[in-house]
């Protein structure tokens, strides 16, 4: 379009200078609806914009799903090959920095990072993706793709509605066929089929650092009768991170739901407010604070040699700091000396008086002592030796976040993507990840495994000739076909 409106306008330019050759009068200045240059322009933005409004292709569908596909398959072989070099690598660190070596047959017992990520927030999201991660190295070792989304249901739906009569052999079909049916099942199956191919690599994945609240781990132990994945003589023990912290978060705010009191309001109404809610109470504000006291305790012990028991009064030194009073202050569990951060202590040490404890910004002051004990309950449960120490090594899921980022920018959220096209940018996103953004390009695979301009044109021109001949060949066929009859021909007859 932009070629024919460029010839138009050059043809109306060269008839406007012929009939000015001829007049007698002076030529005119033409004038432009807009400047020449971008008047010039004007017939490719018109097309750029047609194209890009009517979303054309450049090419073919079917042509661009060709290529799409053989780059697909270029981005998983490359990412086979390089993972091969990575689990390589794995054992080397292992080896010579952990002095870790494998078993009799050659499999290596590593740690790991576990998370999934979904193309939508919510539990309705139709595609995700499950990565392990090495917790030492920060490799990306395993991946897998899982989708809601059904084409083989799609399908069958179709038929249904077309003829009744496939109503009996669609059941059939149902009853056989396995589908995700909520995203934290597909969390669960990415998990299961995770660890049950970690043998393929010579790996065991016998320690899961994972969300505390994550059903995948209960998946992975429930595998081959509840024995696990590699046995009985192998278990795979989980460690929980961040999301520990969060579960005080979440009690908290699920206890200042629970104990509400009615309330007259102005107008007469009595509604239900919290009974622990207000100023100098269990505000929202109070509770992440809180929800930080806990996992800054955690992560800043970790690594010192402190056992559980130390920790855990020190997570609550924390709390009895937050509800001292005037007449009751409790920071015996607090750091001493000068410098420490509980303001009590550090007057003290300072030879000062310590200010009123009203003045703290977190302070719950307002809270009675029967509505504490159900605070301090749950800090109780969340300072259980065996969920302390599973934290003791401050494991997080950051570099599993960090790599969702880098997949999440190849396949944006805000377009909906099928599934191959996911599984391209976890291949492409766990070579940037694992080699970097040049060596983990896939330019040089692609230049060799796909035509150029120039070949592309020798197939159009080919393909031009061929259809050329073959309609020559037709068009000849059908005159000698269906032309006069040659039976009673003879040279000089009438």
């Amino acid at each position: 379009m932009s070629v024919k409106m460029k010839e138009y306008h050059r043809k109306k330019e060269k008839e406007e200078e012929n009939v000015e050759a001829r007049a007698s009068s002076p030529r005119r200045p033409r004038h432009y609806p807009l400047p020449p240059p971008l008047y010039h322009l004007l017939p490719l933005v018109l097309s750029a914009l047609l194209v890009s409004g009517l979303r054309l292709p450049v090419f073919q569908s079917h042509t661009y799903n060709r290529y799409q596909e053989r780059i697909q398959i270029i981005a998983q072989r490359k990412y086979n090959k390089v993972n091969e070099s990575v689990v390589k690598a794995v054992f080397e660190y292992y080896s010579k920095e952990l002095d870790v070596a494998p078993d009799n047959d050659g499999i290596l017992n590593i740690e790991v990072v576990f998370d999934a990520t979904w193309m939508t927030r919510g539990h309705s999201s139709l595609i995700g993706v499950g990565a392990v991660i090495e917790a030492h190295t920060g490799f990306v070792l395993d991946g897998h793709a899982f989708s809601k989304y059904c084409n083989a249901f799609i399908y069958w739906d179709r038929k249904v509605k077309e003829n009744k009569k496939l109503i009996a052999k669609y059941k059939n079909w149902k009853a056989s066929h396995e589908c995700q049916e909520s995203s934290g099942k597909m969390e669960a199956a990415a998990a299961t089929a995770l660890w049950s191919r970690s043998l393929n690599k010579k790996l065991k994945y016998t320690v899961f650092v994972g969300d505390g609240d994550s059903s995948a781990y209960k998946a992975v132990c429930d595998l081959n009768n509840r024995e696990g994945p590699y046995g009985k003589d192998c278990t795979v023990v989980k460690e929980y991170v961040n999301h520990v912290s969060k579960r005080v978060g979440k009690r908290l705010r699920t206890l200042k739901k629970k104990l509400t009191v009615p309330v007259q309001t102005k107008k007469g109404k009595t509604v239900m407010r919290s009974k622990i809610g207000g100023i100098g109470e269990l505000s929202d504000r109070v509770i992440d604070k809180m929800a930080h006291y806990y996992g800054n305790t955690i992560r800043r012990h970790v690594g010192t040699g402190t056992t559980v028991e130390e920790l855990k009064k020190t997570i609550f030194a924390t709390f009895y700091h937050l509800t001292s009073t005037d007449t009751d202050p409790q920071h015996q569990d607090c750091p001493q000396g000068k410098g420490s951060w509980c303001f009590y202590n550090d007057a003290i040490s300072n030879n000062k008086t310590p200010q009123s404890h009203n003045k703290m910004k977190v302070h719950l002051h307002n809270i009675a002592k029967d509505d504490l004990k159900h605070i301090e309950a749950i800090y109780k449960d969340l300072t259980e030796p065996n969920l302390l120490s599973r934290c003791m090594k401050g494991r997080t899921q950051n570099v599993n976040e960090s790599f969702h980022s880098k997949m999440w920018k190849k396949s944006v959220k805000t377009k909906f993507h099928g599934l191959g096209t996911v599984k391209y940018a976890f291949h492409t996103a766990a070579l940037e990840h694992n080699v970097g953004y040049e060596s983990g390009s896939l330019f040089p695979e692609v230049i060799g495994g796909l035509p150029t301009v120039s070949g592309l044109a020798d197939q159009e021109v080919a393909r031009e000739r061929a259809s050329t001949k073959v309609s020559a060949v037709k068009t000849k066929r059908r005159k000698t076909e269906g032309g006069a009859s040659t039976s009673g021909y003879a040279p000089g007859a009438f």
